[in-house]
């Protein structure tokens, strides 16, 4: 029997895999989106408040607010890829792992 490589796992992580973290995984992204669903109105309350702010868009103010918005843009897409990303890269690790122990075990 091979020794543990990862001792701090416990069984329950090791039995749910691939496709049980993708059910997860899918079933973040659906609550996530159905929150965000929810929260539509007073986003778009926010919006028409910018926009009823700033008048002209010669305005200094409007410029400004513009540059603003356009440097706050990023930063949600930029946390989501992320975390998305490591959550990717820990799949395929884990993918890996599962390989090694079965060329181990079938050795």
């Amino acid at each position: 029997m091979p020794l543990d490589r990862n001792p701090g796992r416990n069984d329950n992580a090791r039995m749910l895999g691939e496709a049980g973290a993708r059910r997860v995984l899918g079933l973040a992204c659906a609550a996530a989106l159905l929150g965000a669903l929810a929260q539509a109105p007073a986003f778009a309350q926010g919006c028409a408040m910018c926009g009823t702010a700033v008048g002209d868009a010669n305005d200094p103010l409007a410029r400004s607010m513009a540059s603003s918005i356009m440097f706050m843009i990023p930063v949600p897409f930029f946390l989501f890829f992320s975390v998305a990303g490591w959550l990717i890269y820990r799949f395929r690790q884990q993918a890996r792992h599962q390989q090694l122990l079965s060329r181990e075990t079938s050795n």
